[in-house]
């Protein structure tokens, strides 16, 4: 664990860590972070602190509000609009969340995943995972290029969970494995 500072931090990091989820976060692919019930940014995995794609003082944001977070994040992401406010929905609702693709500037695609963790009916703080999903957004274009059919036929032929979101940030559209997976209904 890395970045650590003493105190109260310290302490929220180490309970959060004694969780039995510290083998998942600390042994994955995708990039995490973790915010506090204050919803202070107090750990980020190996992988987000090296990736290129968040800049090269990404350890600035760490032991930061949510808020300062989203200031620094602002200016690597294509909508940043739509951005702060999905994020500030998440953080509003405290609900299980999965599958926003966020478009970077660099034209990476980030899944964001939103996992509020709850312990013995506390809000204790959240997992914030980041995946990489622009290998397979690229895959799905190119095959959609030769394939027969709609775009989205074509999507959910890869059982592609999605939503169609227009410039306000309101959602137009959901695919039946956009619900399947995030227990949201089309209406």
């Amino acid at each position: 664990v890395k970045e650590v500072s003493s105190g109260t931090e310290a302490d929220t990091l180490t309970r959060f860590l004694q969780l039995p989820i510290s083998d998942l976060l600390l042994n994955t692919n995708d990039g995490i972070f973790l915010t506090d019930d204050q919803d202070k940014l107090i750990w980020v995995n190996d992988v987000m602190l090296g990736s290129e794609s968040l800049g090269p003082e990404v350890r600035v944001i760490l032991n930061r509000p949510v808020s300062e977070v989203l200031q620094y994040l602002q200016e690597f992401v294509v909508y940043p609009h739509l951005f702060t406010r999905r994020v500030k929905s998440l953080l509003k609702e405290r609900k299980f969340f999965f599958g926003e693709l966020i478009p970077l500037r660099n034209e990476i695609n980030i899944g964001l995943d939103y996992i509020p963790v709850f312990h013995k009916g506390k809000f204790f703080g959240a997992i914030w995972q980041l995946t990489d999903c622009t290998h397979r957004s690229k895959e799905i274009i190119r095959v959609s290029h030769h394939a027969d059919g709609s775009f989205p036929e074509m999507l959910d032929k890869f059982h592609v969970s999605y939503c169609e979101i227009d410039a306000d940030g309101d959602i137009g559209y959901v695919s039946r494995y956009f619900c399947k997976y995030t227990g949201y209904h089309e209406d």
